[in-house]
């Protein structure tokens, strides 16, 4: 499976990555509105996490639409994750706009971590 990586440039999508694998949470950070709406920003936020998380998760990309924007990380630990992540999204002023929460890779309900105490249903359109 690396040798498809090589070969082609691309990562495979999660629901083919080796048995076993570490990452079995898939965190969503989700934004609504205007919070962020520009490219240039989601890929610099992106940039932002992927080297906060070095070694520890994986930034699997986003989704834009529907009036949100959603980053996709995969993670062993998603607790322990989003306290990594929380410094980079209160710098960039974005926490108080942010929804996240995560599930098991092969499915299954949402569980929000942020805002804490939310009833609110999450949902990836």
């Amino acid at each position: 499976m690396r040798g498809f990586a090589r070969a082609t440039g691309r990562r495979l999508p999660w629901f083919v990555r080796p048995h076993g694998s570490r990452m079995r949470c898939q965190l969503v950070l989700q934004f609504r509105g205007a919070a962020l709406n520009d490219i240039d920003a989601i890929a610099e936020l992106e940039d932002r996490l992927t080297v906060q998380l070095a070694g520890v998760a994986e930034v699997d990309g986003h989704d834009v639409g529907s009036g949100e924007v959603n980053i996709f990380i995969f993670t062993p630990d998603p607790i322990g994750t989003f306290s990594a992540i929380q410094p980079v999204l209160e710098r960039a002023k974005l926490l108080d706009s942010a929804t996240v929460a995560y599930r098991p890779v092969d499915g299954g309900a949402y569980t929000i971590l942020w805002p804490e105490h939310s009833a609110e249903m999450f949902r990836v359109a």
